[in-house]
């Protein structure tokens, strides 16, 4: 968790282009030069300004504070304020004091302009401490200004290092936060791009405002802060670089050793964390588990006290065991609405827009393949020994009571015949029912175990949970195998209706076989079935060997 959080303010906390293009557009044609598109200036926006005019414009030391001048006559009356502050900011800023964070601002802008456009826009409450750079052209480098935040924040304390962040949106800001040895978040919603800003060595990068949120007070199941496995070191060559307070001249900037009292917080915030992890992974299940079953029986006691018991001779409808089954999933889920949410919001910010499709295109079929030979061989093995259908186990209690009754009504196997249950099955059973162990076990549970699970253990942890909870091992195993395809599919894609598609797709064509009413020589034989699934699982595994020398090769 993230205690002392600095901010930039340009492209982080306000959206300054109008401003400051047509301030610098201002200063050029001051000093001669014609730029009609202020679209072209936008890199100006981030540095400092004497080096945006020296970089990109060849001027030299005095000609760039020539044109600084320039700049402030305009920005200083009107430019300052043709700036917008970013939706969902002053939200994030307040809820951070409301939870005892320090937080600063640390702009390469002059710090009475800074002050003046936080107060103009009513932000300026939730910083405890604001630094800028000073007009007459010192402290400039982002580093001092980083460097004067810290010390601001600590006063004659020594710096935690651990618990300090650099929030900002170009290189400039990344690299002056690595100088100075905190951690650091770019955002790509200012004006600094993901390549621009993983070059230059962010310890983790969002998209949005809310990504970045989610990143400074995560919530239950997520501790996405990124691990500092760096030292505090300054880069080579920047020696004199004060870090932070009792540092000139070093290039080293440590955190001060630990007391007995932070060292037990420590340990109490990292068992605070392992149980928000395993929670936010197990924990959806868990509830859909629990979820699931109490409405299962729940819903046959009520059926089990008043149709029964009103009718005791008369069979309950043939298609009311799959409706009773899919009713009791979906109505699990609803208890699941908000976690799923969270989730969706959290993959959206890690998409890095690059989907490896052809092996999507590859394990679609392979799901495709292995599903008809699930299907062949369930069907087979239930010719040879028929079982209890597990949704009729699981309403056991209606289940019992409707058997134990006389042969169907007349009525009643009209009612039926009017909703054939291979129909009602097949949509309930074989597309709402899935629907809903996708939802949870792909949707909340892998994604959250991806989060501190390396490699392909977060898809066999979940896979397992799934066959345990949902489906048991009969049946369980082959549903959570297609889970899993679609899990891949859904790591290669970056998209889940294509995930959730797959699965789906794959357990609509097991059920069809499994509702349908047919034999043919195909299902008859387990020796087929058992090739079919050979080469269904051979297509999956070499597609994975494929990839994997594809990523060695890159």
């Amino acid at each position: 968790m993230y205690r002392y959080i600095l901010f930039d303010l340009d492209g982080t906390i306000s959206d300054p282009k109008v401003g400051i293009c047509t301030s610098f557009q201002y200063a050029l044609s001051k000093m001669g030069i014609d730029e009609p598109d202020i679209d072209k200036l936008e890199p100006v926006i981030g540095p400092p300004l004497r080096d945006s005019f020296k970089d990109l414009y060849g001027m030299s030391d005095e000609d760039a504070e020539k044109a600084t001048a320039f700049y402030r006559e305009r920005f200083s009356d009107v430019g300052k304020f043709e700036n917008e502050i970013y939706p969902g900011i002053p939200e994030l800023l307040r809820d951070l004091k409301k939870k005892g964070r320090t937080v600063a601002i640390a702009s390469s802008k002059p710090t009475v302009f800074v002050e003046d456009i936080l107060k103009h826009f009513e932000i300026r409450e939730y910083f405890d401490v604001v630094v800028g750079s000073e007009l007459d052209g010192t402290r400039d480098k982002k580093e001092d200004v980083i460097a004067e935040a810290i010390k601001q924040m600590f006063g004659d304390g020594e710096p935690d290092y651990d618990d300090i962040v650099m929030v900002g949106d170009r290189k400039y800001d990344i690299e002056a936060a690595l100088n100075a040895g905190v951690l650091n978040i770019g955002v790509t919603y200012g004006y600094g791009s993901r390549a621009e800003l993983e070059e230059a060595g962010a310890d983790k990068i969002v998209n949005t405002v809310e990504g970045l949120r989610r990143t400074l007070i995560p919530p239950m199941g997520f501790s996405d802060a990124p691990a500092r496995t760096r030292d505090n070191t300054l880069r080579s060559g920047d020696a004199g670089t004060d870090a932070g307070a009792g540092n000139a001249g070093g290039n080293t900037a440590k955190a001060a050793p630990k007391s007995l009292e932070e060292l037990k917080q420590m340990r109490k915030d990292i068992g605070r964390k392992s149980f928000g992890e395993t929670w936010g992974f197990a924990g959806p299940a868990l509830i859909y588990w629990l979820g699931k079953n109490a409405f299962l029986f729940g819903i046959a006691f009520l059926v089990s006290i008043t149709w029964v018991k009103n009718n005791p001779n008369v069979e309950l409808p043939a298609y009311f065991t799959p409706i009773h089954y899919g009713l009791a999933y979906g109505l699990a889920c609803l208890f699941l609405i908000k976690d799923f949410k969270n989730v969706s919001a959290e993959v959206k910010e890690k998409a890095t827009g690059s989907p490896k499709m052809k092996y999507v295109y590859i394990a679609f079929a392979a799901s495709a393949v292995l599903a008809f030979g699930f299907g062949c061989l369930l069907k087979f093995i239930n010719t040879l020994q028929p079982v209890a259908d597990p949704a009729a186990n699981a309403a056991d209690t209606a289940s019992q009571a409707a058997d134990a009754a006389s042969q169907v009504a007349e009525s009643a196997a009209a009612e039926a015949a009017a909703m054939p249950p291979f129909i009602v099955s097949l949509l309930i059973l074989g597309l709402l029912a899935p629907a809903a162990s996708h939802f949870v076990f792909t949707g909340i549970c892998y994604n959250r175990a991806k989060k501190f699970m390396k490699g392909s253990f977060a898809l066999v942890i979940s896979v397992m949970l799934c066959m345990l909870l949902d489906r048991g091992f009969s049946t369980g195993f082959f549903v959570a195998v297609l889970m899993g395809i679609s899990m891949y599919i859904y790591d290669k894609s970056e998209n889940y209706p294509i995930a959730f598609g797959s699965f789906i797709a794959s357990t609509l064509i097991v059920a069809a076989i499994g509702f349908a009413e047919f034999q043919n020589a195909l299902i008859d034989n387990v020796r087929v079935s058992l090739i079919v699934i050979l080469i269904g699982a051979t297509v999956m595994i070499a597609a994975n060997i494929l990839e994997k020398k594809e990523n060695e090769n890159a």
